[in-house]
């Protein structure tokens, strides 16, 4: 909490006092400005002067959700950026984010078991599931995931994956982390009898292939 100066409980203004007093508080959204027009910056100043690379990436951070909100509304996406005025938010996906969910624990089953999930095997993709569970549940987190620092833009792009796809070396046997490639799998669930993959689905995976080719995979 931040509590200002008792000077301020009985003025408005400088040299005038009120007739009230009011001990003042910041909110959220106040709290928000400040960060991101204050502390942002001369955070990333004071990564830079030092070449402290950790710091500058903590500055700016752009998600698939922020492309998107970019490419809708450049007005919204300043707003969000610059003075920490966000979009209302949609209704909540509760069952949207219980299939996910549950979507995560059968794959893993099934990558545990070192079997291919019966999906993977009637649409006929010649891959596995990504073996390596511990990096795929870092990259899973919305607050790690997978990162990348742009210098040019002094700002992160991340991306929080549902899982990965191993595909082998054209030719051989060998998968993605020994020099096949990988591609991102992400789950979408629809009251649709018929799926539509949106431009903004589109975007959200060649975000993460970007990413993961950044990281240095194929």
């Amino acid at each position: 909490e931040v509590n200002p100066p008792d000077y301020w409980n009985d003025h408005f203004s400088f040299g005038k006092k009120a007739s009230s007093s009011k001990k003042p508080t910041i909110g959220k959204q106040t709290k928000e400005i400040i960060i991101i027009n204050a502390i942002c910056p001369l955070l990333f100043a004071y990564g830079a002067t030092y070449s402290k690379d950790s710091l500058m990436e903590k500055a700016i951070n752009l998600s698939p959700n922020s492309l998107n909100l970019f490419l809708e509304c450049q007005y919204c996406f300043w707003l969000d950026k610059r003075l920490g005025v966000k979009r209302p938010p949609p209704y909540p996906y509760a069952l949207n984010a219980a299939v996910d969910t549950l979507l995560k624990e059968e794959f893993d089953a099934y990558r545990k078991r070192n079997e291919p999930h019966p999906l993977v095997t009637e649409n006929k993709i010649k891959a596995r599931l990504f073996q390596n569970q511990k990096l795929l549940d870092e990259w899973r987190d919305n607050f790690r995931g997978i990162r990348f620092f742009d210098k040019d833009l002094s700002a992160t792009l991340f991306g929080a994956v549902d899982d990965i796809l191993e595909f082998p070396v054209e030719g051989g046997s060998a998968y993605g982390g020994d020099g096949g490639k990988l591609a991102p799998l992400d789950y979408k669930s629809t009251g649709s009898k018929v799926a539509n993959v949106y431009d903004r689905f589109q975007l959200q995976l060649d975000t993460y292939t970007f990413l993961l080719e950044k990281n240095g995979w194929k």
